[in-house]
């Protein structure tokens, strides 16, 4: 099924050393970070 989706278009076939996997760990762990601040201000400071 996978195999209907161009190469350039999917995100399993990127070059070595470019971007992470989809669904790292990483991103989830900076997407906390960044995010904690912006989070803690919509359910504190907003009406």
């Amino acid at each position: 099924k996978l195999k209907i989706i161009p190469r350039q278009k999917s995100y399993f076939h990127n070059a070595p050393g470019k971007g992470l996997p989809l669904g790292n760990l990483s991103s989830q762990f900076f997407a906390n970070i960044y995010l904690h601040e912006l989070d803690w201000f919509v359910k504190h400071k907003l009406p």
